[in-house]
């Protein structure tokens, strides 16, 4: 057992993400994802997420979104060209993830604003490191992907084996907001996103507990 955010945390078992991804979604809600990655550690608390699957119009059905519960999903996010970075779920075969919009960052917060601040036209309030910067390093999933700096080679890998470590905390979240998917032209009714309701403040450590 691991504390973070004033929580209790715990590794997390694949099974936990073997149903449709509709059905994992509020669960995943809080579950912190950690990353040792390109000379660099960070973790993130899940935040906001967002459910695909084949059964609606707007999953892709790309062939590492069937691999099966447990894998990463890392795909272009519309027409940044920017990656995003999903949690594939459900039974191997069925197009099925969860879209990580936003996280909270835990630890590794100078590493994420430096990945986030190497574009000139990045933010200015992270490149500046303005007060409050820690609240928006991973607001988006295009920011979610470069606070992470994932790249294309981690499409398909397994979310239970390095770089990536995932806990779940012990008492699950249970203040969460639900409503409809952000940018979606199809199936745009499905109460298909999950947000933290009131979580907590970014950690400002930079290793992990």
């Amino acid at each position: 057992m691991i504390q973070f955010l004033d929580r209790e945390y715990v590794l997390m078992e694949p099974d936990v993400l073997a149903e449709p991804s509709w059905q994992v979604g509020p669960r995943m809600i809080g579950t912190l994802l950690a990353m040792d990655y390109r000379g660099a550690s960070a973790a993130l608390a899940l935040s906001v997420l967002e459910a695909y699957d084949e059964t609606e119009g707007a999953v892709h059905g790309a062939e590492t979104q069937r691999l099966g519960h447990g894998h990463v999903y890392v795909h272009p996010y519309d027409r940044s060209g920017m990656l995003a970075i999903d949690i594939v779920c459900g039974p191997k075969g069925r197009a099925s993830s969860l879209l990580i919009r936003e996280g909270i960052p835990v630890f590794g917060l100078e590493a994420m604003a430096r990945r986030r601040s190497t574009d000139p036209a990045a933010d200015r309030r992270i490149r500046a490191r303005a007060k409050g910067y820690e609240k928006i390093l991973a607001k988006g999933p295009c920011n979610v992907g470069e606070a992470f700096d994932i790249q294309p080679a981690l499409d398909g890998a397994w979310l239970f084996d390095k770089p990536f470590r995932l806990y779940r905390p012990v008492e699950p979240i249970v203040d969460i907001e639900v409503g409809t998917r952000i940018n979606v032209g199809t199936d745009a009714h499905l109460p298909w996103r999950w947000k933290w309701r009131n979580p907590p403040a970014p950690a400002r450590s930079e290793t992990a507990a």
